[in-house]
This record gives structure tokens, sequence and C-alpha cells, in this order.
């Protein structure tokens, strides 16, 4: 019968039969030998017709086997009838046996290796560097932004400030005489007829009547000279 074979010749009862090994079926029967399970299968038990594939989490390298391999700490295997297992990739890792998955590196971290088995191996962002979920590296700022340590994301420089780079830590503040807006690379001069009085603002102001400041890029308005005057604010003159 099924799941059953008999190596001898001449036999006269079903009692010649013997069940197959642990690790071989035989679906059809009338056979001499037993079939040994594939590789990425297994039969725990004797008298099989047929083999298991390996459940997802283990696998089996080698043929006619009655139980299949966990996965090791590092490793995973997707789906059923895995031979080997694969390795976590970078920006993840597994620190258990029999997964099915790696676990991703959080925002924030990245993990440039292969078969990672802990935490740990994620590493924090550098501040001026930002990374989304499972990153093998983390990426630069760009000017006109900053992050700090383990950030999952940049921030734009305050109006008043900028950074002219990628990857910066921090914003430089605008100084008198210059002003920016949000998210800035450079700060911007103040045009003739008007000054930023201080340092890290987000405007210029106009030069009240009856002063001036003939050039750009100034931090006081100066009094009209005697024998002059300006009647409207802005004036440059």
């Amino acid at each position: 019968p099924v799941g059953t074979y008999n190596p001898s010749t001449g036999s006269s009862s079903s009692s010649s039969c013997s069940p197959c090994p642990v690790g071989t079926y035989n679906p059809t029967g009338r056979q001499s030998s037993c079939i040994s399970c594939f590789t990425g299968t297994y039969s725990p038990s004797t008298g099989s017709t047929s083999c298991s594939s390996c459940t997802a989490g283990k696998y089996n390298f080698n043929p006619g086997q009655s139980a299949c391999t966990s996965c090791s700490a590092g490793t995973f295997s997707p789906t059923p009838g895995y031979t080997s297992c694969l390795w976590c990739g970078t920006g993840s890792y597994n620190p258990l046996s029999g997964q099915t998955s790696c676990t991703n590196c959080p925002a924030g971290s990245f993990n440039p290796n292969f078969g990672s088995t802990s935490s740990s191996s994620c590493s924090p962002c550098t501040a001026g560097t930002f990374s989304s979920a499972g990153q093998f590296t983390c990426t630069s700022c760009p000017a006109g932004s900053f992050s700090s340590s383990g950030s999952s994301s940049c921030s734009s420089c305050a109006a008043g400030t900028y950074s002219s780079t990628a990857g910066s830590s921090l914003c430089s503040i605008c100084l008198a005489g210059k002003y920016s807006t949000s998210g800035s690379t450079v700060c911007n001069t103040c045009s003739a007829g008007t000054i930023t009085s201080s340092s890290g603002l987000s405007s210029c102001s106009s030069c009240p009547p009856g002063t001036i400041s003939a050039s750009p890029g100034l931090s006081l308005c100066s009094s009209c000279p005697a024998g002059t005057y300006s009647s409207s604010s802005g004036s440059s003159s």
C-alpha cells in the first residue's frame, strides 16, 4: 500500500511491506524503496505518502530529513519551503531564531551591515543628517535646514537665520543689516532706505521720515543733513 515499500522479491503477504522511514515517502505503493523528501521539505513520521514544506522561519538544506531547522538570529525565511535562510538586510536586525522577517532600524538611525542580531546594530544619525526607518545610511539635511543627532527629519532654519551648506547641525544668525525668511540658505541684504538694527531679524524696517540709509546693508538710519529733508519713510537720500 501507499506509504510502504518492499525490497524483497517473491513476497506473498502485505506483511512483507514496511512503512517508509521518516524523511521518506511513497505516494503510489508497489515500490521497492521509498523516496527521500526533497530539500526544503520533511517527513516526521513513518509510513508517509508525502512530505511537508518547511514552515516559514525554518529551512532544510539536505534531502531525506525528518524535521526542519529554525533560522538563526540575524537570518529569516519569509515563506515555506526554503532550503536556506536569508540574511537580514542592511537597515534591519533580528535577535530571535525561527523568524519570518527582520525588524527595521527605527527612523533616525541606520545600519550598514547584513545579518545583524541586535537593535544595538542600529546607530543614531549624526547631527546634520536624518533617516526614515530601515536605512543603511543617513542623508544629509539640505541647505536651509538642520537636525540634531538621531533625527528622522530636518527642520527649516528659522526666519532670521540660515544654513548655506548641506549637513548642518545648526543655523547661523543673520547679522544686522541683513534678514532672512524661514528655510533660507543665505541672508538677504536690506536695500537702501531700510535697515535691520539687530541680528536675527526676518525683515527690514523702513527709515522714518527725516532719516535715510544711503546704501544697502546698514543697521542704522542717519538724520538728514542740514539743509535737506525726507518727508516719507524708506528714503535713501
